[in-house]
């Protein structure tokens, strides 16, 4: 039996399936009352939500570019941590890292570079690099660059070779070290000339060298008898 109800408009008899009234018109049916109100449950509760998802999403971003502290620096590799190193090998108790830079329109570039090179490696280092095993004590890179030969071939030639000790590119801190202080680490240079000279006249005797790495010049002007910094060492 259906159940009437009445208009509270007008008094007329209404069904319950009805939702306005057949004779005045009056919304009788509060069903969309309800709904209405459901719908603003939902509304306010993903309001409170969404400022919650953002809070954390951000959480998230901000520990992603926090500055971390220097001991956990590098990409656990030194052959990752520049593109320019192309190879890292172990022999004679060192690591033979090549870094073949490409044909920069300054010739005192290159040593620059091979700077911010070695940066990164010490970063690497300092970081737990897979290559730095114990036996390993020096870090030797072999520094090459593209050039013409007599024939006009294009080959890759050694310009110079550096020994820093690993012990000391652990110690550094990164935050503060630039790729002049790097060099500035070297113990010995060997400059394979008359392909260094150019870059290396310019870097440490040109109008602006007071600003550079100033040991590693001093290095570098000596006659070094280093076994380890043999040209293609790292071939071996």
């Amino acid at each position: 039996m259906t159940t009437m109800t009445r208009c509270r408009k007008c008094g007329a008899a209404t069904s319950p399936e009805d939702l306005t009234c057949r004779y005045c018109g009056h919304r009788v049916n509060d069903q969309w009352r309800a709904e209405i109100r459901e719908r603003r449950r939902k509304r306010r509760r993903l309001m409170l939500v969404i400022p919650s998802v953002s809070a954390v999403v951000i959480a998230i971003l901000l520990f992603a570019a926090w500055p971390r502290g220097d001991s956990g620096t590098g990409d656990g590799s030194i052959s990752a941590s520049n593109s320019y190193i192309s190879q890292v090998v172990a022999a004679n108790g060192a690591l033979y890292a090549n870094v073949d830079l490409p044909t920069f329109p300054n010739a005192d570039d290159t040593i620059i570079q091979a700077g911010l090179v070695a940066r990164d490696a010490g970063r690497a280092i300092k970081g737990g690099a897979q290559e730095v095993s114990s036996s390993s004590k020096w870090i030797i890179f072999q520094v090459t660059q593209q050039i013409t030969d007599s024939k006009g071939n294009r080959t890759r030639a050694n310009v110079f070779l550096m020994k820093i000790d690993i012990a000391r590119m652990k110690m550094a801190d990164y935050k503060l070290t630039d790729g002049k202080a790097v060099l500035d680490m070297a113990e010995s240079v060997r400059r394979v000339r008359p392909i260094s000279d150019k870059a290396f006249q310019i870097y440490c005797r040109g109008k602006e060298s007071q600003a550079n790495a100033q040991r590693f010049c001093g290095v570098a002007d000596q006659a070094t008898n280093d076994p380890l910094l043999m040209p293609n060492q790292a071939a071996e």
